[in-house]
């Protein structure tokens, strides 16, 4: 019937009121000011789905954003490197420089159904690491 049903839910964190569905309610996802204040995960996959490409972004839990990206598409995740930041600006920072890098690059890759993260060709991948260890993450991870 395309009808959603809001349940009023309380972050047991930070206090804030929101209103969810009861599927984000079953996945875990936090709609208060905490969750999102805490986006300092830059992330880049080399995937797979008959070519080898990139999918990048930002999230603040590296490995459910990658659970979702597999189910939604079926492709093959090859390596992921994982990068923290400082804050959620540093990480944001770090992000729009990469989209600048290959805005108007040939993108290489097959069509992805996902809108929370980009792609670009696994040729930009020393490009892209050299320009985020550049903005200096307090971590990284290479799994």
């Amino acid at each position: 019937s395309g009808r959603q049903v809001y349940w009023s839910v309380v972050c047991g964190k930070c206090k804030q009121y929101c209103e969810q569905t009861s599927s984000e309610i079953k996945r875990g996802s936090k709609s208060c000011a905490c969750t999102r204040g805490n986006t300092v995960w830059l992330y880049i996959h080399i995937c797979k789905k008959d070519i080898e490409f990139l999918k990048f972004g930002i999230a603040t839990n590296v490995k459910s954003r990658k659970q979702t990206l597999k189910r939604r598409n079926s492709i093959e995740i090859l390596s992921t490197f994982e990068f923290k930041f400082a804050n959620k600006f540093e990480c944001r920072k770090a992000e729009t420089e990469i989209k600048r890098l290959i805005k108007n690059k040939p993108k290489m890759h097959e069509k992805i159904h996902d809108r929370q993260t980009e792609t670009a060709s696994v040729m930009y991948l020393h490009d892209i690491l050299g320009l985020i260890r550049e903005n200096n993450p307090i971590e990284e991870i290479i799994s």
